[in-house]
């Protein structure tokens, strides 16, 4: 086994470590608390500027970007705190070793995913590269390389 190898089974048992000792539960708590804060920012964000701030205030723009910040912040934490509500209850139906388990998983797929997000870059700056490093020897480069252009067939069809 080459550096590649070692450094892509590095990154599938660093990324299987930190998930387990997260969780799923906890990674998707952070997931859906960012995505849930930018989601009520740009839908809600200027409904509560303008009833905060007045037209024609001094630093109005500063005061915009405030009440922003505040909405992005509360709706973060308030869906950051059901997730630790979620989690408080898995943990109280003993359901704790699925968790792990699971939050291993999906972050051993997400590390994955972006490694080969990163890969395809390269070999889209450097194609001569590719064929040293996806070899008939090595079937499980190749296969790290093709799940990026996996995940966006699947999106895009």
């Amino acid at each position: 086994m080459g550096a590649t190898d070692f450094i892509l089974l590095a990154i599938v048992v660093l990324a299987a470590v930190t998930g387990a000792l997260r969780g799923i539960v906890a990674q998707i708590g952070a997931i859906a608390a960012l995505l849930a804060a930018i989601l009520v920012c740009r839908f809600f964000g200027g409904t509560v500027a303008d009833m905060v701030v007045g037209h024609g205030t001094e630093h109005e723009t500063t005061l915009r970007i405030i009440c922003y910040a505040v909405v992005f912040i509360a709706t973060y934490v308030g869906v950051w705190l059901l997730a630790r509500l979620f989690g408080a209850a898995v943990s109280a139906l003993h359901l704790r070793p699925f968790d792990r388990i699971a939050g291993g998983l999906f972050r051993v797929a997400e590390w994955l995913i972006i490694t080969s997000i990163v890969l395809n870059v390269y070999f889209a700056i450097s194609p001569s590269d590719r064929a040293g490093f996806c070899r008939a020897d090595r079937p499980w480069r190749a296969s790290v390389v093709k799940i990026a252009p996996a995940l966006a067939g699947y999106i895009v069809n």
